[in-house]
């Protein structure tokens, strides 16, 4: 499992996948949680900039895939 990624188009990709996986019941909650948060302190200069999400993470992702992330990040904090 990648969580380390060269560009944003790639990590947001992977997010998406991984997230449209957990909504078809590909996989669980836990292994979705787990790989979100490495991925955010992982590449966390890649998803954000000036607190928010970059351009091209927002236009990949959508608002249902970053306000499901918004609460997994949510509770980490």
């Amino acid at each position: 499992m990648i969580t380390y990624f060269k560009n944003q188009i790639e990590m947001a990709e992977s997010l998406k996948l991984k997230i449209d996986k957990y909504w078809n019941m590909g996989i669980d909650e836990d292994d979705l949680i787990k790989y979100i948060k490495q991925v955010n302190e992982n590449n966390f200069e890649l998803m954000f900039k000036n607190n928010d999400y970059t351009m091209a993470v927002k236009q990949k992702l959508g608002t249902k895939r970053l306000r499901l992330i918004n609460k997994i990040l949510e509770r980490q904090l």
